[in-house]
């Protein structure tokens, strides 16, 4: 009779022939997409890998990759190398707020770690055309700071006496992974 292994492939149970431990080692090998509820269940997987014999700890080398159902419709096929997960696609939106009197805002993410890239465009065209629009086209958005709940934006060029500090809006479109 046959069992579910750790990443719920079909494996001889252990006293059938083939060893179990060869079956388990092949299932092991093979990095197909787990698919798991949320991040309990996640987590769970993570434990159960770990706990095998011989156990399975994601790394560089050997990722693992999970499909989780109550992620965002972009965001459900995830992966780690050993320290937390991250969407494989990356992830963003519109961001609309005020500059601080230094010409910077901070676009909070939601994320659940601390994205290694991260990307954001003015926009002089969003909510009507009414955010930016006086702002000269040749203004742009640099990232300067990445956290585990925002990232913070600069706009260059901008004179911090004309613009900033007078509550000016912005609409910027920004994408991390």
């Amino acid at each position: 009779m046959s069992i579910k292994d750790a990443r719920g492939h079909d494996v001889p149970g252990e006293l059938e022939a083939p060893d179990y431990r060869d079956t388990n080692r092949l299932s092991a090998s093979i990095n197909d997409f787990v698919p798991v509820a949320n991040v309990t269940e996640r987590a769970q997987l993570l434990a159960d890998l770990a706990a095998q014999n011989p156990p399975y700890v994601p790394s560089p080398a050997r990722p693992l990759y999970v499909h989780r159902a109550d992620a965002p419709a972009p965001n459900r096929l995830e992966y780690t190398e050993g320290i937390g997960f991250r969407p494989v696609a990356p992830v963003g939106g519109i961001f609309v707020g005020t500059l601080n009197q230094f010409g910077q805002i901070a676009i909070p993410h939601g994320l659940d770690y601390v994205p290694t890239m991260a990307n954001a465009e003015m926009s002089l065209d969003l909510a009507g055309g009414t955010i930016g629009e006086d702002i000269p086209r040749d203004y742009v958005a640099t990232i300067y700071t990445i956290t585990a709940a925002e990232i913070r934006a600069r706009i260059t060029n901008i004179r911090v006496s004309t613009w900033a500090g007078l509550g000016l809006r912005v609409a910027l479109a920004w994408i991390a992974r």
